[in-house]
């Protein structure tokens, strides 16, 4: 069943509302329990891969603003699926490549241990 855009409209809204307060728990409400959320790039680099479930969602986004430049990092939100109300699908772009050689240039490589609510596990 499709949503309807005036709710569409109000979840993109509250999304953006909490990503800028880095409400990491309230986005997390967004989004549907089963969910298709994608950002490629380079397995040493924690907030990349596939998440899928809602529990992945608040830990994915207190990870990568770890590692965010205030003013400076930027990422395109080219997908995200709204269904019932919910967050349902969500993509991410993010130049993960020159990310991954400005953190290990700067000896800050991420640890390969992360896990995202039991999902990943690089060790």
């Amino acid at each position: 069943m499709a949503t309807d855009p005036r709710t569409s409209r109000a979840v993109a809204t509250a999304f953006l509302e909490r990503l800028g307060k880095q409400d990491q728990d309230g986005i997390q409400e967004l989004f549907a329990s089963g969910i298709d959320r994608l950002v490629p790039g380079s397995d040493t680099l924690p907030w990349t891969g596939r998440r899928t479930r809602r529990e992945d969602v608040a830990p994915y986004f207190t990870t990568l603003w770890s590692v965010f430049a205030p003013g400076k990092s930027k990422v395109a939100l080219e997908r995200t699926i709204v269904e019932d109300g919910e967050i349902d699908r969500m993509h991410l772009y993010k130049d993960t490549l020159t990310a991954d050689r400005a953190l290990n240039a700067g000896g800050l490589t991420p640890a390969r241990d992360w896990t995202s609510a039991g999902e990943r596990h690089d060790a």
